[in-house]
């Protein structure tokens, strides 16, 4: 397709026009005359070779001589004279020579005589009789566009012989009416239109501009985007996408291209301006081309055609069911090419298909018969060094699976459904049918209704079949709304099938007789300060919008419209910031995960206050929710006709906050986020080791719009400053004759306390504040302190303006403490040999030990300090003998965030020597089935006993199934016993494993769960009568041995 002409090219077709009407004149005067020209022929041709621009700016600038382009005119037929020659640069807007804007060069003096191919250039010297001509060179005086334009007039001719060439701009360079400032500047190192992508570069790291992708057509801007781009790697603001532009969002390095795309028509022109910012906001680069677009939504062949055509270079996967059309190369060589299976070279002697070659060189196969997800290849005979040759050249096959829906079961009589079209080929024609409709009914309500019809082209139908073009499976115009104007009630079947492959879907919806709604799922309630939540219900509709307030009961009107994302969504949440209730674009909210989205109309108004932070009052306001929006009443509202439901947003008085709780966790905790904090070990505790992290908590705070209004990280000092809050610290015990210092997180404290928000996302917040205190950047030293929550009477908390409300408490910063317990200078020699020790740091914290004895061994383990401030660390000294002497250490495993000089308070070491596992005195007795049926009783039985002669306290675990069923200490005199029996699980069959710990004793086992086999009962031997009365001598014994046997295979069987 020709894309249509520019600015640029009107202005170049204007000039020229102009030429040619006084050239008409002139010839029509001439013919008149004795002697005239053949009619359309000139004496000579001109041709102008311009340089190619190779400067720092990539185009003309202001200033610049320019003196490489050449001139050259050719006579084209014998004993032409020439009278003068001149070169002119002209304006390429109007075509007019103008020298206060243009620079001109004229060649004048004597005659030229040339004869038939014989050339003048504007090297040549001495050819004019008057003087040599000057060199061609120019200097650009202002900035727009130019074209060279070369004027030869001939004797004998009254008419002037005109070339001209337009492909110039000129920029200027020292003012901000050029592309290039000198004190801000932007310069286009490189222009690649296919695919369109811009290099810049900028004079200084800290410029910023505006730049704009504008489409073009006939002129006119039909496209704005404002991508704003920053020097020295700030990224662009946002993604931009609009009218099938798109300009990269992730271009941040001027070094790199910044690239865009268009799926417009092609020979589109794309304008690209850049502005500065601030007082240099002028326009500094200009740059235009034509983009030769390729329309990627391209089937490849018409909906009329069955399938794709091939050339030998562009054979591409075939859908099952395509008719191939062959053509091109040397392929009208041959009557005749065959498919046959596998890759090309193949060793397949089978023909799948023989294709006839026509008279015209083309042939057609059907590729119906060939198998979906395989490849084939072409069979011409040709000789492998035949260029343009289908011979051996391959193809794979695949299988088209087209499904289409509507999102919605049901749609209201004269409303609109959305349907999909999805596939796995990417363009397709697709036909719809429908014994209810006919063509012209089906393009109405596919095509014609509105702006969210299908966006393709869909002339193509017939009386019965509507055939949508090009339809784009990953693009908008694969899901588009159906219009069911002027439907009667009742259920609908659509059927749908590419014009070329099998693929084909159905789609069934029902018109009911109902009308669209917008409900409240129930009355909408919280506290002032509250983001209150709104659930709100739909009915045959994407689309809604709800007021709140009687301003003239009220005093206070607030109004919204939304919209969801498909017909599917019938439930959408809308928030209400109390806390911002003057402010319109902040107040409304929807949760990103409801599935709908606000449009541009929002509106708040309180007649209270001209401030928009002000928090609504408490009051039961009246809702009302409806299908359209009026944003053109004064005060805006739900359209009056099209209310469809009331409630009420109730607002209480808020409860005021309850308590200040602290908790501390592990040096170096990151709380960047909610997700940090809540996997963070966290421990409640009001004491905290000088280098650990102490948060802060106050309990139900509330106020859900001002927390949520923060990040992670934030400080709350400000927010709680506007509320009418505060908290300080006050030191205890300042030493003698020294006053107590007092820290606030109000802002302009001179001893500030930052506080930094943790938990802000409404997802997560339960109206407790929780905020990092900084204690160590505000220079909070070991000690105890005094911490008091202030809400004023300015705070929504107070009851009137005499009350104030106080809370407090206190906290302690400790020296960090790390011991190891003196008895581990005996560790015994054993596998699970525990080295015990104790901290004041915060559970959590990760520990780490070394065990070392030269010449014997070195080990390391770790462990987690514990809730109680113990920690335990375990080794396995089985292999080691008693008496090996060794050092044991152990230190907290992240001492960097703690002061230095508390570095040596978070380790210790113990001299200790390996000992003999002491025996023990307690008898363990655990007793349990080996194998049971399903269903069939089973106990373990246990029975502890103090054989020992002084009295003992033993720790019982019993384990059944990997389930602790006993966990106690019992204390036994000499010779007393501890009995208990616990019962097994044997509804499933399986194995059930069992564990039973007493002191240093362990016994285990495993049940095993099922059907016992049936032993086969065999006849007995018939007996000897001969046989002695006695008996068989050695028959006692070997049934002994027989016995002996089956007890060990059932033994083994057990173990098994």
């Amino acid at each position: 397709m020709t894309g249509e002409l520019s600015r640029r090219e009107k202005g170049r077709a204007a000039f020229l026009a102009a030429i040619m009407i006084v050239s008409v004149v002139a010839m029509s005067a001439l013919f008149a005359g004795s002697a005239a020209a053949d009619e359309g022929e000139e004496p000579v041709e001109i041709t102008i070779d311009y340089p190619e621009v190779t400067n720092e700016y990539g185009y003309l600038a202001i200033g610049e001589t320019v003196d490489d382009f050449d001139v050259t005119v050719v006579a084209t037929e014998d004993d032409v004279t020439i009278e003068r020659i001149d070169v002119y640069v002209a304006d390429g807007d109007t075509g007019a020579v103008d020298p206060g804007v243009t620079f001109e060069e004229t060649f004048a003096g004597g005659e030229l005589e040339l004869d038939e191919g014989q050339a003048w250039t504007a090297s040549d010297e001495g050819d004019l009789e008057d003087e040599e001509p000057a060199e061609l060179e120019f200097e650009p005086v202002e900035a727009g566009d130019i074209a060279h334009e070369v004027d030869v007039q001939v004797a004998g001719e009254d008419d002037v012989v005109v070339a001209s060439e337009y492909d110039r701009h000129v920029h200027d360079a020292e003012e901000d009416d050029g592309v290039a400032d000198s004190e801000y500047a932007m310069y286009a190192a490189d222009v690649v239109f296919d695919p369109a992508s811009l290099e810049f570069e900028a004079d200084r790291d800290d410029a910023e501009f505006d730049l704009a992708v504008n489409h073009l057509r006939d002129g006119e801007v039909e496209l704005d985007l404002g991508v704003d781009i920053g020097g020295d790697g700030a990224e662009t603001s946002e993604h931009y996408e609009q009218d099938g532009i798109v300009v990269d969002d992730e271009w941040d390095d001027w070094d790199e291209p910044l690239t865009f795309s268009t799926v417009d028509e092609p020979g589109e022109i794309v304008d690209i301006d850049a502005y500065g910012d601030g007082a240099n906001a002028d326009l500094v680069l200009d740059i235009r081309g034509i983009i030769p677009v390729v329309d990627p939504g391209s089937v490849g062949h018409e909906y009329h055609e069955a399938g794709p055509t091939w050339e030998p270079d562009d054979v591409d996967t075939v859908w099952s069911g395509q008719e191939v059309t062959l053509t091109g190369g040397v392929l009208d060589d041959h009557s005749s090419l065959v498919v046959r299976p596998g890759p090309r070279n193949a060793e397949f002697g089978d023909v799948e298909t023989a294709i006839r070659v026509r008279d015209d060189g083309t042939a057609t196969f059907d590729t119906s018969d060939l198998e979906p997800g395989e490849v084939y290849h072409f069979d011409t005979g040709d000789s492998p060094n035949i260029a343009d040759s289908f011979d051996q050249v391959e193809f794979w096959t695949d299988e088209e699976d087209l499904d289409v829906d509507f999102t919605t079961n049901t749609v209201i009589e004269g409303g609109e459904a959305e349907l999909s079209i999805d596939s796995d080929r990417d363009h397709q024609h697709v036909n719809v049918t429908s014994e209810e409709f006919d063509g012209d009914d089906l393009y109405g309500m596919f095509v014609g209704h509105d702006e969210n019809a299908y966006a393709g082209d869909a002339d193509a139908h017939t009386d019965d079949v509507l055939t949508l073009e090009h339809v784009d499976a990953s693009d908008d115009t694969s899901t588009f709304d159906v219009s069911f104007d002027d439907v009667e009630p009742g259920e609908y079947e659509f059927e749908f099938d590419t014009t070329d492959s099998h693929a084909w879907d159905n789609a069934t919806i029902e018109v009911v007789d109902d009308d669209a709604s917008v409900d409240f799922a129930g009355d909408a309630e919280g506290q002032r300060g509250d983001v209150i939540e709104i659930p709100i219900e739909l009915e045959h509709t994407q689309a809604g919008a709800v007021h709140i307030g009687d301003y003239e009961e009220d005093n206070f009107r607030a109004a919204a419209e939304f919209t969801v994302d498909s017909h599917d969504v019938d439930e959408v949440t809308l928030q209400f910031d109390t806390s911002a209730a003057n402010a319109s674009g902040d107040a409304w909210r929807i949760p990103e995960t409801s599935g709908g989205e606000l449009t541009d109309d929002t509106f708040t108004d309180a007649a209270f206050s001209d401030r928009d932070d002000v928090v609504l009052g408490a009051h039961d306001y009246e809702m009302v929710a409806g299908t359209d929006y009026n944003d053109s009443a004064a005060l805006e509202r739900v359209e009056t006709d099209e209310e469809t439901d009331t409630a009420f947003f109730t607002v209480q008085e808020p409860e005021p906050v309850s308590g200040v709780d602290f908790e501390i966790a592990p040096a170096g905790t990151d709380f960047g986020d909610y997700e940090d904090y809540d996997d963070a070990e966290r421990t409640a505790s009001s004491t905290v080791a000088h280098g650990d992290e102490l948060v802060l908590i106050l309990e139900d705070y509330g106020m859900s719009g001002d927390v949520s209004a923060h990040d992670y990280g934030d400080g709350i000092g400000e927010m709680l400053t506007t509320s009418g809050m505060n908290i300080t610290v006050e030191e205890r015990d300042p030493g003698p004759n020294v006053a107590a210092t007092t820290w606030s997180t109000y802002p302009g404290a001179e001893d500030r306390l930052d506080a930094n928000a943790t938990v802000t996302d409404l997802a997560q917040y339960d109206g407790d504040l929780v905020a990092h205190v900084d204690y160590d950047g505000a220079d909070l030293d070991v000690g105890s302190y005094d911490l008091t929550f202030e809400a004023t009477e300015e705070s929504i908390f107070a009851a009137d303006a005499e009350e104030t409300i106080e809370i407090e408490t206190e906290f302690e910063i400790v020296d960090p403490e790390f011991d190891l317990y003196p008895t581990n200078d005996e560790i015994p020699n054993a596998a699970d040999a525990d080295v015990i020790g104790t901290t004041n740091v915060a559970p959590g914290s990760a520990v780490e030990s070394t065990a070392e004895s030269p010449g014997n061994f070195t080990d390391s383990a770790s462990a987690v300090v514990a809730d109680d401030g113990t920690f335990t660390v375990e080794y396995d000294f089985s292999e080691y003998e008693p008496g090996i002497a060794f050092e044991l250490e152990a230190y907290h495993d992240d001492r960097a965030p703690f002061d230095g000089d508390d570095h040596a308070l978070l380790e210790d070491d113990v001299d200790a020597v390996l000992v003999g596992v002491p025996s023990s005195p307690i008898d363990l007795e655990a007793t349990a089935p080996d194998d049971v049926e399903p269903g069939e009783a089973a106990t373990l039985d246990v029975t502890v006993s103090n054989d020992d002669s002084a009295a003992d306290d033993v720790d019982v675990t019993v384990t059944i199934d990997d389930e602790d069923v006993e966990d106690t200490t019992v204390v036994l005199e000499t010779g007393d016993t501890w009995s208990e029996s616990f019962d097994f699980d044997t509804s499933t069959e399986g194995d059930v494993d069992w564990v039973v710990i007493a002191g240093f004793d362990t016994r285990s086992g495993i049940l095993t769960v099922g059907e016992k086999e049936e032993k086969e009962e065999s006849d007995p031997e018939p007996v000897d009568d001969d046989d002695d009365e006695d008996g068989t001598p050695g028959f006692e014994v070997a049934v002994a041995v027989v016995a002996l046997l089956a007890t060990a295979m059932l033994a083994l069987r057990r173990q098994d």
